[in-house]
């Protein structure tokens, strides 16, 4: 009889200690979503339960959120890293736990112990087969190491040509409830439940892949022509489903790579140009194919910084709007200030008495600029609402700019708003409204019917177009102004 030495016999009772606890906690696969939601308020995420039990999130789909999946998921950042970090370190240790065929491992399993189910059931005419495969039994009823690794090795192979040969016989995952209802009632999906499906399928797909996080394109027209063959009408003209589902690995990982560095304080903006330039023609695709714009901000968080609507509109019109935008509001302040509809107008009244109090040159210039980004609607007759907010609350879903305090030298705050909600934050008028021109170009947004006049007048002379018109100016005044360059 062998006796362990004292190290040996730590090393077992440690395992013996880890693998009682395994078998008392149930693997994070086997999870039904209430355990899941068990697990949210264990950890001090409850507030995600009713997401989660919204999404029908079980075990097994936990462990296959990517991060994209977890963003969309997760509305804060912060329960985002700490969710991420929780899967990460059951996965973590999860592995630690898995034995790693080290003598110390199998030098106690007996032959019923250490062979697979199959084998522990041989049937008459496989056993003699198997004694010549594996021959190496010992006197004592313990299994020779080479046994161990010769089936290891056997199991591993097997193992590789499975995760080659998936796509051969994939058979499709089992979809949350309302992806169900849609595919049994044979509805057109819209562009959100079209990505949802197919983020759905490429975590599946992950479980085969290796431990790869993005299929290859080949593996994505696989998979989506499984999922055709199964519902033939996703393939009919208007459904798009194909068309999302060629979003390849390489865009992929841009993608995720955005969402990363967005959420970090120092970015590599030489790294973010790069990257945007190199998926400008899908994100144009996308916004042309009228993709929902949340989702184009979730993908390219970096539209939200007015620098990078700056360069994707140089991209597009090879024009700078910045200093375009600067030039007519230096150049047209004066004639704006003084048009006749505006020379009663509460925001002239405020910058007259506003300027009484400043000497300096700058002051008042900057002043006076901000003064004509916040009429140029009133000139035109346009509805200001649709154009700039000045300390109210927004109330449209078309690009529009907020105002706070516009002539506080020190307490200005200018804001760029979309869909109602908050897009950027701006350092000026300036900036402002070479923002809010962008934005419409950028995002394809058609311009309002009640703000055209302001519009035409901006985009003519920013782009080149067409004479502007100037309803209130003489044409005289306008041809006088300089050339902008």
């Amino acid at each position: 009889m062998c006796r362990l030495s004292a190290i040996e016999a730590d090393g077992c009772l440690r395992k013996s200690s880890r693998r009682r606890c395994i078998d008392k906690n149930p693997a994070m696969e086997t999870w039904s979503v209430d355990q899941v939601c068990k697990w949210l308020v264990e950890k001090n995420l409850g507030e995600l339960v009713p997401r989660f039990q919204e999404e029908e999130v079980s075990g097994a789909t936990l462990l296959a959120l990517n991060d994209r999946m977890v963003q969309q998921l997760v509305k804060k950042i912060g329960h985002q890293a700490v969710l991420m970090d929780f899967i990460k370190k059951y996965k973590q240790g999860n592995q630690e736990l898995k034995p790693t065929g080290g003598p110390a491992d199998t030098s106690t399993l007996t032959p019923a112990q250490a062979a697979p189910e199959h084998e522990q059931n041989p049937s008459p005419t496989s056993h003699g087969d198997q004694t010549s495969l594996y021959p190496a039994v010992l006197d004592n009823r313990l299994i020779d190491q080479r046994v161990l690794k010769q089936r290891r090795n056997v199991k591993h192979v097997l193992a590789r040509h499975k995760a080659l040969q998936w796509t051969k016989s994939y058979i499709l995952p089992e979809f949350p409830y309302d992806v169900k209802c849609m595919l049994v009632e044979q509805k057109r999906p819209d562009h959100s439940m079209r990505i949802r499906i197919i983020e759905f399928l490429q975590a599946d797909m992950t479980k085969y892949l290796e431990g790869s996080l993005y299929p290859t394109t080949q593996q994505y027209n696989d998979v989506v022509n499984a999922l055709l063959q199964a519902h033939p009408f996703l393939d009919e003209d208007g459904c798009g489903f194909e068309e999302s589902a060629h979003l390849d690995s390489e865009v992929d990982e841009h993608i995720s790579w955005f969402q990363q560095e967005y959420m970090k304080t120092e970015r590599d903006w030489r790294e973010v140009d790069k990257r945007m330039s190199q998926t400008l023609e899908i994100r144009r695709k996308m916004i042309g194919g009228q993709t929902p714009l949340k989702d184009i901000l979730k993908m390219f968080p970096f539209l939200k910084c007015p620098y990078q609507m700056f360069r994707e509109v140089q991209i597009l019109t090879k024009t700078d709007i910045y200093k375009k935008t600067r030039h007519i509001l230096e150049s047209y302040s004066e004639n704006i200030l003084t048009a006749f509809s505006v020379l009663d107008n509460p925001i002239n009244t405020a910058l007259q008495e506003k300027m009484k109090h400043y000497t300096d040159e700058g002051v008042l210039k900057y002043m006076k600029m901000t003064a004509t980004c916040l009429l140029l609607p009133h000139v035109f007759g346009d509805e200001p609402s649709l154009f700039v907010v000045v300390n109210g609350k927004v109330h449209v879903s078309t690009p529009v700019l907020e105002v706070k305090n516009p002539f506080h030298i020190n307490g200005c705050e200018f804001s760029l708003y979309l869909n109602k909600e908050k897009l950027t934050k701006v350092d000026d008028c300036v900036t402002a409204l070479a923002a809010l021109v962008s934005a419409f170009r950028v995002f394809g947004i058609e311009c309002p019917r009640r703000l055209s006049q302001t519009f035409n007048f901006l985009e003519t002379l920013i782009f080149d177009m067409q004479s502007p018109q100037f309803p209130s100016l003489k044409e005289k005044e306008i041809r006088s102004q300089p050339p902008i360059t």
